[in-house]
């Protein structure tokens, strides 16, 4: 005899279908995120760049999701120093040296840029293109390396990922030497070469010199005889008496002798009258 079975119908359980939608949902969610989150890539030529002319040329391929809506799509480059290739003279060595000094908080600088994407062929905007440009001294950039972004300006979207960029070429020289102050070996210098230099000036050339013949034979000097001191210090013959005037002085002298003279005359005179009277008289008395 068949035994009688009671049937009795489970419900199935929700949470199965609850994991289910989720995960369906976050599927959708990454399919649609991933344009967003990465709109493309760039890649780069070269990454260590040489240097020409004081500037620097950069070439890179974009690979973008899908073509722009616009021909030529403006791109900015924010480069970003990380070290500075210094060049410095230092003690002991004669050749300046080269090392890599660390930078930190450092101000990018930005070059915007249009980028084109039309392809000639088909007239229309392509999902890939390629672009060059240089950056120069005058800009700010100078020789070491760089981490650069590379956004699409029109909603501030990344293109890729960072890239580090190393621009070679020679920086200016530091001078890092120590600086010594030794006075008493420039002291010593120079007086064992004051009296050279004085005995070499001192030295008179003769004709067995060859500076002596420069510019054509030269005749012997003639050795003057010293000029006489001045007139009131000279010495005059004579008493010593001055006669000033010249010949005015000589004239008044003339004028002098002969008043002597005619004074000793009147003087003879009068003494031959005197000594006849004398004589007169002592013959009356006798």
């Amino acid at each position: 005899m068949p035994i009688a079975h009671n049937v009795y119908e489970v419900p199935c359980s929700g949470r199965p279908r609850a994991l289910l939608a989720a995960l369906l949902v976050s599927v959708l969610g990454l399919l649609f995120s991933a344009p967003a989150a990465a709109a493309g890539r760039v890649v780069w030529r070269q990454t260590k760049l040489q240097e020409q002319d004081k500037s620097w040329k950069i070439a890179v391929e974009f690979h973008l999701d899908r073509a722009p809506d616009v021909a030529h799509m403006p791109v900015r480059f924010s480069f970003t120093a990380v070290t500075y290739l210094e060049r410095a003279l230092v003690d002991g060595r004669k050749e300046p040296v080269t090392r890599q000094i660390p930078l930190q908080n450092q101000q990018p600088i930005v070059e915007s840029v249009d980028v084109g994407f039309l392809d000639p062929g088909t007239g229309k905007a392509a999902k890939r293109t390629r672009f060059s440009f240089s950056v120069s001294r005058d800009r700010g950039f100078e020789a070491g390396t760089y981490e650069v972004q590379v956004t699409d300006a029109r909603d501030d979207r990344e293109i890729g990922g960072k890239t580090t960029l190393t621009l070679e070429g020679e920086n200016e020289v530091i001078d890092r030497r120590s600086m010594v102050f030794d006075e008493k070996a420039k002291d010593k210098k120079a007086s064992e070469a004051g009296p050279k230099a004085a005995a070499a000036e001192e030295r008179e050339l003769t004709p067995d010199d060859d500076a002596y013949w420069a510019g054509g034979p030269k005749q012997p000097e003639e050795k003057t005889a010293p000029l006489p001191p001045p007139a009131h210090l000279q010495e005059k013959p004579g008493c010593g008496c001055r006669v000033a005037g010249g010949a005015d002085g000589g004239a008044r002298v003339g004028v002098l002798a002969l008043g002597l003279g005619l004074a000793l005359l009147r003087a003879r005179r009068g003494g031959s009258r005197a000594s006849a009277a004398a004589s007169r008289a002592q013959a009356l008395r006798g």
